[in-house]
């Protein structure tokens, strides 16, 4: 069974360094830096032809959200007229976080009551759909995708490719932000602390993993047996999601950001492109902040005063 590390090196091996010897990324790197002192003097591209790189300079805008009353787990959902997110309203509680089984490797541990005040967390992660809207809006493009990437694998495919500053550039300017690990945690195993969303039994056909995902990620919202208890999808596979906190914060995080010393962020939830033992919901994956992949890809969160209620 791989680990974390080796997951997380499979992700960073998609980049030229790790495919070059040293002296051949030496002189990369110098090629690069003179492009770069060249493009310098060239004006700032505009439109579709931006670059968005966490940019912050994206404007802070303010949910706008609308009750669609209760979905079939009794919980509220609600929709942000900004960027049509669906969110749902997780009551304050204690839930079980961590894992105290054999399989779990050591940032997993402890298993651990954690208290957390309510909170909104999207039902789905965010689709090419929805971050379309966004670099229309915000006349970017970010920085890992080619011209046909909001159509090639489709409008309701999670959006990848994203380093964890352009997720939060997208947050920022939905009105919303990141879960923190804790709330990522509770909404997808629930107060009593499954080890899977849809409960403590490996089920492979709940979720999208390399066993059945055909190579891609695929659309959202399709394996409603995969539902968490409160009716959160595509939290096991399809994409690994950005989270708020530093790598080595979990049970303490608040929703403020860690010290810049912190050189990790953590994702969560395991992919298409990864076994079945990497659904487990109390799996963390600590990613430098500034890699893109195709299996990584985020969800979005609030506290719910933060935003106007119609």
């Amino acid at each position: 069974m791989s680990s974390p590390k080796a997951t997380r090196r499979s992700l960073e091996a998609d980049t030229d360094r790790d495919h070059l010897p040293n002296w051949a990324f030496t002189l990369l790197l110098v090629f690069v830096t003179l492009v770069w002192l060249t493009l310098c003097a060239l004006p700032e591209p505009t439109g579709s032809q931006a670059r968005m790189e966490g940019d912050p300079e994206v404007a802070a805008g303010k949910a706008d959200l609308i009750s669609l009353g209760r979905n079939s787990f009794g919980y509220e959902e609600l929709r942000n007229q900004v960027d049509g997110s669906i969110l749902i309203r997780i009551p304050a509680g204690p839930f079980a976080m961590g894992s105290e089984e054999e399989e779990a490797f050591p940032n997993e541990t402890p298993l651990r009551q954690v208290y957390l005040e309510e909170f909104l967390i999207g039902k789905t992660p965010i689709t090419n759909e929805q971050f379309n809207r966004f670099c229309q809006a915000t006349r970017s493009m970010p920085s890992g995708k080619s011209q046909d990437w909001a159509t090639r694998s489709g409008p309701r495919a999670p959006v990848v490719h994203l380093t964890w500053h352009e997720a939060h550039a997208y947050c920022r300017w939905a009105g919303l932000r990141l879960p923190t690990e804790p709330e990522w945690e509770k909404s997808a195993r629930g107060p009593q602390g499954r080890r899977y969303p849809w409960g403590d039994t490996l089920i492979p056909d709940r979720a999208w993993h390399e066993g059945n995902s055909q190579g891609r990620p695929r659309e959202v919202g399709l394996l409603d047996q995969g539902a968490s208890p409160f009716g959160c999808l595509d939290m096991a596979g399809n994409v690994w999601e950005w989270c708020l906190g530093w790598e080595e914060r979990a049970a303490d995080e608040s929703v403020e950001e860690g010290p810049a010393s912190r050189p990790r962020r953590m994702a969560r939830g395991g992919s298409w492109k990864n076994e079945p033992w990497s659904l487990r919901t109390s799996l963390r994956l600590p990613v430098e902040p500034e890699l893109s992949h195709p299996s990584l890809g985020f969800r979005v969160a609030l506290t719910p005063p933060a935003a106007g209620l119609r």
